[in-house]
């Protein structure tokens, strides 16, 4: 069965905000890598500014929640875990040498994988067991994976199961080929 998740509408202030709908890897990807954030994108990365960027992101950008499907955006209000966790690289100095070694990766095959919206680090999305383990659990054996394997610290906040990932507009966004045959 194909994984679903929520997408919620901008702006990502609003606490008790409902998702607009429940989405799927394939049409996130489509939205990436289509035009529909691609005038945002290039604004988002023409600013410099730490508050700026961030408001930006916040007031302009929809967002979604790999790890499942939510009443709303609150841990306890999870509906189903979709069995994917997203994992965030920021501020990586050699974006092509990472993207390459995670798309090889020997324990994790790449679901989905495109770059931030600021255009310095990567979202990777790969599925997990958690009939085997809990989202957290996950979490921290790929956080120590990770930095064991590649020397990269990654972003602590995917650790939780209702963190929210801002999308945006990357042209060669990857996703893995044997989900577009389902």
């Amino acid at each position: 069965m194909e994984a679903r998740f929520s997408f919620f509408k901008k702006p990502i202030g609003v606490t008790d905000k409902k998702p607009e709908k429940s989405t799927t890897l394939v049409e996130v990807y489509n939205l990436i890598k289509g035009e529909t954030y691609e005038v945002l994108t290039e604004h988002l990365r023409e600013l410099t500014g730490k508050k700026e960027i961030g408001d930006f992101k916040r007031n302009n950008l929809d967002f979604i929640t790999f790890s499942g499907t939510f009443k709303t955006r609150f841990a306890d209000q999870l509906i189903k875990h979709s069995n994917l966790i997203c994992i965030d690289f920021d501020h990586i100095e050699d974006i092509d040498w990472l993207w390459d070694k995670l798309l090889i990766d020997e324990f994790f095959e790449t679901s989905l994988m495109f770059r931030s919206p600021s255009g310095q680090g990567i979202k990777w999305v790969v599925e997990i067991d958690t009939e085997e383990a809990t989202h957290l659990d996950w979490f921290l054996g790929i956080e120590a994976y990770i930095k064991k394997v590649y020397g990269i610290n990654i972003d602590k906040s995917g650790k939780d199961v209702c963190r929210a990932c801002f999308l945006c507009h990357d042209k060669n966004a990857y996703i893995n080929p044997k989900l577009l045959t389902k």
